[in-house]
């Protein structure tokens, strides 16, 4: 696989998800391809499932950046509120401040 070549590793991901549903790694990464390709409506769901099978897995702060990338810097600051709650994490710190830097605050 050449390096960047995000849409076979959407398609491997969708394999792997056929094959083991409930590994929440496969969403999480499939959501990264979709980011890095700026497909964040196609990126979220599988950030949602990624969140919901493995918490701690690091889809929030994925997610947060999604919806920071889409400009909703409110919906992407609760994001990462909502991972702070979960227990401390340098990452959600991390991901908030940029978001407050993108937001303007």
């Amino acid at each position: 696989m050449k390096k960047n070549d995000y849409d076979r590793a959407i398609e491997d991901y969708s394999t792997a998800i056929k094959l083991n549903a409930k590994e929440g790694a496969f969403y999480t990464d499939r959501c990264g391809a979709d980011f890095y390709k700026r497909e964040f409506d196609r990126a979220l769901p599988d950030c949602d499932e990624g969140v919901n099978l493995v918490p701690k897995l690091g889809a929030q702060g994925l997610r947060c950046a999604v919806y920071a990338a889409k400009g909703e810097f409110d919906r992407a600051l609760r994001d990462c509120d909502e991972w702070l709650r979960r227990g401390p994490s340098i990452s959600a710190h991390i991901w908030r401040g940029f978001v407050f830097e993108q937001k303007g605050e």
